[in-house]
């Protein structure tokens, strides 16, 4: 203090004390946050204290909350008693648009992770209210999987769901609790021209069933829909062929 304090550009976690020929590192910040003044240096004549400039570091404190990944303004900011989730996401700048905000991860202190679905909050489809922030928790946002994008990797085996054979698009889908099988099935683009539809596999980890879609497109009653969840295959097998589809009509 009696040196006139530290300005805006000091670097308080990284001030050096030489003393008695013994260097310390003094962090000022965890002072203030702790007020232990056994974090206090000792003092002794012809000690020398240095305080640094602010440079790239790598911030941390008791009051420190992080936020990674496609966020506008991504980093470590300094929390404060009150601040909800949506207070430290909006300080961070919001989700940018390649962000994948259906699958947000909040990761505590203590190594609990808690999912968060942001887009089924905001249009209320989602009755959990946003997860609580505590100091030194980090907050997560992936990138968007890209339907382009050959490797699996970016989908993890709990949220995906298999689809093979004669459909426009087979491969592994993201999937949501919100979706059902006719969600699915559109999404990979329908069957295809060959694609016996009477006799579609479904096996969900558990059993696995037949689902017949002409009976649905006839009845179109909900209840007949097979059940399907993040790790289900789905299998559309191909008409036998028919001798007369080929070179013998001529």
């Amino acid at each position: 203090m009696r040196a006139g304090g530290v300005t805006r550009y000091a670097a308080v976690e990284q001030i050096r004390v030489i003393s008695n020929n013994t260097p310390i590192l003094f962090n000022l910040k965890r002072y203030l946050d702790s007020g232990d003044a056994s974090l206090l240096p000792p003092l002794q004549p012809g000690a020398t204290i240095f305080v640094p400039k602010q440079e790239e570091e790598i911030k941390s404190g008791s009051n420190t909350v992080y936020v990674m990944g496609e966020v506008a303004a991504p980093g470590a900011f300094e929390g404060k008693p009150g601040a909800t989730f949506m207070d430290i996401l909006a300080n961070a700048g919001g989700p940018t648009r390649f962000a994948e905000s259906r699958q947000i991860r909040v990761i505590k202190s203590d190594g609990t992770v808690i999912p968060f679905d942001m887009t089924a909050y905001t249009e209320g489809l989602s009755r959990s209210s946003a997860p609580a922030i505590e100091p030194g928790d980090a907050i997560f946002v992936p990138e968007k999987t890209d339907i382009n994008e050959k490797s699996w990797l970016k989908i993890s085996p709990d949220r995906a769901v298999n689809v093979i054979g004669e459909v426009e698009r087979p491969g592994r889908i993201e999937w949501s609790d919100e979706m059902d099988f006719m969600d699915l099935l559109a999404h990979v683009g329908g069957p295809k021209g060959r694609a016996d539809t009477s006799k579609i596999e479904v096996a969900n980890g558990q059993n696995t069933v037949v689902f017949n879609l002409d009976e649905f497109i006839k009845t179109a009653t909900q209840s007949e829909l097979p059940l399907v969840q993040a790790g289900t295959v789905i299998r559309v097998h191909d008409l036998p062929q028919d001798p007369s589809d080929n070179k013998s009509q001529w």
